[in-house]
């Protein structure tokens, strides 16, 4: 009976909490029910404050990240890597002799045309002079592109026979490209590392000498035993590298 009248007693008890809590509330002409769904739409609120304020850090810290100078030396050994298409001359060039019908001494013509494209770098350096970095590696991509994929559509005969003179022009246009990402990528960071010169030359070089053994794996692995596609491989992947990132190399001091 004891007990049975001391849980009669907590139970009148507990039905009087709703009564003082809303005693309690500083506010008597609002119901009790109203407080809590006030309360709760504040909490809803903080929550997605410091959510956003969190959202907002991580946006600030991104663009940190890809507007600061370790960003572009990445971006830089990307643009490096893939700038070494004069290496691979020897991997492709038995296709171009079977499919366009020259004898080695005409290869050997078109070998010099190449090798004066990628060695006749002042006019890319003319250009950094009075343009942005940017301008300089739009004009190397597309100068890659429409080189060799010319050269591609002679090989695969989607168009007619080019003269030797026509593809001597298109192998110097594509090899010429390469000097356009040097000015605008090296140069670049070069100047944005003054006190690191030798390190960042080191490092940007030693990519350009990787990117002929890179583009060997990358051609096997896509394209298979097929010469041309190395072709369009060179074609379309270098490009598709500067324009891609092309607004994150720039002088930063």
């Amino acid at each position: 009976m004891l007990l049975k009248s001391k849980s009669i007693t907590c139970l009148r008890f507990s039905s009087l909490f709703p009564i003082f809590s809303c005693l309690y509330n500083s506010n008597p002409r609002v119901p009790c029910h109203q407080k809590q769904a006030e309360q709760a739409v504040v909490q809803r609120e903080m929550v997605v404050a410091a959510m956003s304020s969190s959202a907002g850090e991580a946006a600030n810290l991104v663009l940190q990240v890809l507007r600061g100078r370790w960003f572009m030396i990445f971006a830089s050994c990307l643009m490096m890597s893939a700038a070494g298409a004069t290496y691979m001359f020897g991997i492709y060039s038995p296709s171009i002799k079977s499919a366009l019908g020259y004898d080695q001494q005409t290869l050997n013509t078109l070998s010099f045309f190449k090798d004066l494209g990628a060695n006749v770098g002042v006019i890319s350096g003319l250009i950094a002079e009075v343009t942005p970095p940017w301008f300089v590696l739009f004009l190397g991509a597309s100068l890659n592109f429409c080189g060799y994929f010319m050269i591609w559509l002679a090989v695969t005969k989607r168009i007619a026979q080019p003269k030797l003179w026509q593809m001597c022009l298109y192998i110097c246009i594509g090899a010429n490209s390469q000097t356009f990402v040097n000015t605008g990528s090296l140069v670049t960071c070069v100047r944005s590392f003054p006190e690191s010169r030798g390190i960042v030359l080191g490092l940007l070089k030693g990519f350009t000498g990787l990117s002929g053994a890179i583009f060997t794996q990358l051609y096997y692995a896509i394209y298979g035993q097929n010469p041309e596609g190395l072709i369009l491989l060179i074609a379309w992947l270098p490009s598709l590298i500067s324009y891609v990132f092309l607004p994150f190399v720039r002088v930063l001091r």
